[in-house]
């Protein structure tokens, strides 16, 4: 018998203590109760409460909790455990291939042409980096004007925005300030930001040439990177360069200090070669 899985993070296991299955009255699909109610929490109104996958109403008093099937608890485990839960959030104009990005880098599956997100969709995926695993939160924001008030409320407690155009339209690329004002008036204070050129498979159309978006994003501060959902170009090192800029931030601002990103350094000695270990970020040391 294949096991359960929930409809948000599609995994059988959770890691939080005490955590069962739910399922909608409206729909009947099937969540950790942790997952459904995070989902729900965050859809503050205007946002109707709604299931991340079919958009029927859903409410928390109406889940109902399926016994005999409990999820299996892998918190605790030593070594290489689940450390770190990073939200990332995906921004830009309509058209420019965000829901694509989000369902390649976190489904493995490029559908084509995808009708226009309505509010938010979201995604989870785990990765190993640094000696940890990271459970990375994607949230991908409709870019239509009429979604743009509660865009704010999404983008809340972000840790890294990619801010993504299409490189064959220029007005994508034009609204790219008006995003990142979005993204640093909303996210928080330290957020990270990697700029996105998507759609790259499409050359013989582009219209914004490569060292524009270098130029664009040197002077603003951040990363760039130029990607392809449909062709899975650079999405997992777009995704991994910006969670590589979190990490750094984090640690610089106190926050972790035991992700393995510093190597030792080599001191060479007339008599013998020395490590050097980095000092511990710990505020307690």
């Amino acid at each position: 018998m294949v096991p359960p899985k929930c409809c948000i993070c599609l995994s059988y296991s959770t890691s939080e203590d005490g955590d069962y299955f739910v399922t909608t009255q409206s729909c009947g699909h099937l969540f950790h109760f942790s997952c459904i109610k995070e989902w729900l929490d965050r859809l503050t109104p205007p946002s109707p409460k709604l299931c991340p996958v079919c958009r029927s109403t859903v409410e928390v008093s109406s889940l109902v909790k399926l016994h005999g099937m409990s999820p299996v608890l892998v918190a605790g485990l030593e070594g290489n455990e689940l450390k770190y839960n990073i939200k990332i959030t995906l921004l830009g104009d309509s058209g420019t291939g965000k829901t694509s990005m989000l369902n390649s880098f976190t489904h493995g599956t490029y559908q084509g042409a995808v009708s226009a997100t309505r509010g938010v969709d979201m995604g989870f995926k785990t990765l190993n980096f640094a000696g940890k695993k990271i459970k990375l939160t994607v949230w991908d924001c409709a870019g239509q004007d009429r979604f743009r008030a509660i865009c704010p409320s999404y983008i809340r407690n972000s840790h890294g925005v990619i801010i993504v155009y299409d490189i064959t339209d220029p007005t994508s690329f034009k609204n790219v300030d008006e995003w990142l004002n979005v993204a640093y008036e909303s996210a928080l204070p330290e957020v990270s930001i990697l700029l996105a050129g998507n759609k790259c498979d499409l050359e013989d159309q582009r219209k914004i040439s490569t060292e524009a978006g270098q130029i664009a994003a040197r002077t603003s501060g951040f990363e760039f990177m130029e990607t392809s959902a449909k062709d899975v170009i650079n999405l997992d090192a777009a995704f991994r360069a910006l969670l590589g800029k979190i990490v750094s931030t984090l640690w610089d601002e106190g926050y972790i200090d035991s992700f393995e990103i510093y190597p030792p350094t080599i001191k060479l000695s007339n008599e013998a070669s020395t490590i050097e270990e980095r000092p511990s970020r710990c505020s307690k040391c």
